[in-house]
């Protein structure tokens, strides 16, 4: 099948440019007249000096002559073909040929059609031995491509440039193998600029004798294998081999396979193996392989599917993400082409496509499963927090990774963790635990601990700390001792956070180290407990009385008292046996 697109400028154009502009033309007609004449009449003296020595030549000079008849003919002809014309419809011999033109500062050869609908036409695209492969990209669709004398296609941004200038007209041939001749003609043809991915705006009414086909393309963008206008998830570019105005549907492809007319079988390619689902941990390379058979001069594309992404087709890489790449093994019988994934990230992940543009398109589909150890997200997780007594508390703690990663919870130390106060658990799973009404006996550090089954587990320590205000446990209020026995004073305290722990006498002085007393605060466990003591040496008279035990802290404080009185049943004893001994809350040392 052959057929020919061409463009004319109408004469509705004419319209808007008013008397001026048709003055100007007339002019330049008018020179154009003047100079075929010019021509001509070098041709009639020509002539007539040839003819004036005709009757005295011989038959080679009757040969010379004709020859230079001939040269003077060419010459005329070339003189015509070197002018620079507007349009095809300005050309004056009305004969088809190449033309140089104009449009706007641009200047190109190009085809001009007269023997047809009145002539005027330039030739945009001429198919008809399929010796120019039309499966290009966008760049070359964009400036043409193809040799003037055989088949071509004169650019995109160049019939742009033709169509918004002045109105055009649109004309469609179509020849099949068995000579059947068919034409398509649109009053007005115009596209838009390549901003706007040359979309087919305007196309006018339609005569012929071929079906109205192009009209279900008006209002859609051009589409070349690398330049993408997704349908129903896939590039028609791809499909039918070539680049249109593609619509949901093989309307019309004048650009796409070309189709030869021969009675030869072949078989359709088709998949000899299926993609295998692949499982890679993020950060390593990856490949997915399809093995496809009497591919021919099809084309193999890989897609990401979710992401409506073309990646490659054939042997080029369209997408620009620079992990991807592809090869193929060109020894193998049933040629294998591989999509190479390096650096493999979460985002990778999905189904791959694996697409044969035949006319109905092929493909199958393989799934990449991108697995990633887990982390926790700081940002959206606890850190360590103060709270008051007897509030309520949560803890969140958010992981990340794929397979989505489980969150357990424990504690620190092992001891349970209370939930809503009427469940101990020794571990919790969630994203979060609650704990109401908190008391001291829940403070300590919490293990968030996230795993997914790819390694490695990682956690995260939250402290929990619960402030109240001290408390005091006396274990002995009355304190018995003798002259010259020593004795040890206690307290027990729980304050948090740490109090402020010191003796006074009676009278509210504070006791403080010396050769009489010695004071001890040890913490304890938990760190809330202080253990408090009060050594008193040499007991004297004077010694005997209150002694207060006090505990301060931002929360509150507290104070307990211990009488210390004279015990005379040992002092027998202690007269025999004058060395200091200590009594310890009021036991007396023997």
């Amino acid at each position: 099948m052959q057929h020919h697109t061409n463009l004319n400028c109408t004469s509705q154009s004419l319209s808007g440019f008013g008397v001026e502009v048709l003055i100007t033309k007339i002019d330049f007609l008018q020179q154009k007249i003047d100079e075929m004449g010019h021509y001509l009449s070098s041709l009639q003296n020509a002539s007539a000096s040839i003819f004036a020595h005709q009757s005295i030549c011989t038959s080679s000079e009757k040969d010379s002559v004709k020859e230079k008849e001939s040269k003077v003919s060419v010459e005329i002809k070339a003189n015509l073909h070197k002018q620079l014309y507007r349009s095809c419809g300005e050309e004056p011999t009305k004969v088809s040929g190449k033309y140089l033109l104009q449009i706007n500062k641009e200047q190109f050869e190009g085809v001009c059609e007269q023997s047809l609908f009145g002539g005027g036409w330039l030739v945009i695209q001429h198919r008809f031995n399929g010796s120019v492969d039309f499966y290009r990209n966008w760049t070359e669709y964009r400036r043409g491509f193809g040799n003037i004398d055989q088949e071509f296609w004169i650019g995109l941004e160049r019939l742009h440039q033709l169509t918004t200038s002045q109105s055009h007209q649109l004309l469609v041939e179509v020849q099949d193998s068995t000579g059947e001749y068919k034409y398509a003609q649109y009053s007005t043809f115009e596209i838009g600029s390549e901003a706007e991915q040359y979309t087919l705006n305007v196309l006018g009414t339609f005569n012929g004798t071929a079906t109205d086909s192009l009209r279900a393309h008006v209002g859609l963008k051009f589409v070349t294998f690398d330049r993408e206008n997704m349908v129903q998830g896939y590039n028609r570019a791809i499909a039918y081999g070539g680049a249109w105005w593609y619509a949901d549907g093989y309307y019309s492809n004048l650009n796409g396979r070309y189709m030869k007319a021969r009675k030869v079988v072949v078989e359709e390619p088709e998949f000899t193996d299926v993609i295998e689902n692949v499982t890679v941990p993020a950060g390593r390379n990856v490949k997915l392989a399809c093995s496809v058979k009497n591919l021919g001069s099809y084309k193999v594309a890989w897609m990401h599917f979710e992401q409506s992404a073309i990646l490659t087709v054939h042997n080029h890489v369209i997408t620009r993400n620079p992990r991807i790449s592809v090869t193929h093994d060109k020894h193998d019988k049933h040629k294998t082409w591989f999509l190479h994934i390096s650096n493999v990230q979460e985002e990778d992940k999905g189904r791959y496509m694996c697409q044969i543009n035949t006319v109905t398109a092929k493909t199958q589909f393989g799934y990449l499963h991108v697995v990633v150890p887990p982390n926790i997200d700081d940002s959206l997780s606890s850190s360590d927090v103060i709270v008051r007594e007897g509030s309520n508390v949560t803890l969140k703690c958010r992981a990340t990774g794929s397979p989505t990663p489980t969150v357990k919870w424990k504690r620190d130390d092992n001891s349970k963790i209370a939930i809503n106060r009427t469940l101990n658990v020794p571990e919790w799973e969630g994203n979060s635990i609650e704990i109401t009404k908190i008391s001291r006996l829940d403070m300590g550090a919490y293990l968030c601990i996230a795993s997914n089954g790819v390694p490695p587990t990682v956690s995260k320590r939250i402290k929990v700390s619960v402030d109240f205000p001290p408390m005091l446990w006396i274990p002995h209020q009355l304190v018995g001792v003798p002259l010259y026995f020593n004795v040890t004073l206690e307290c027990f305290t729980e304050a948090h956070p740490t109090s402020l722990n010191y003796w006074t006498r009676e009278d509210g002085h504070m006791i403080h180290d010396s050769k009489k007393y010695r004071t001890e605060s040890n913490v304890g466990m938990p760190v809330y407990k202080t253990h408090m003591r009060l050594h008193i040496f040499n007991i004297q008279q004077a010694d005997y009385g209150t002694y207060k035990c006090v505990a301060k802290n931002p929360r509150g404080e507290t104070d307990g008292t211990i009488r210390l009185y004279s015990e005379y049943r040992n002092s027998l004893r202690s007269l025999l046996n004058p060395a200091p001994k200590t009594n310890k809350i009021g036991q007396i040392n023997s």
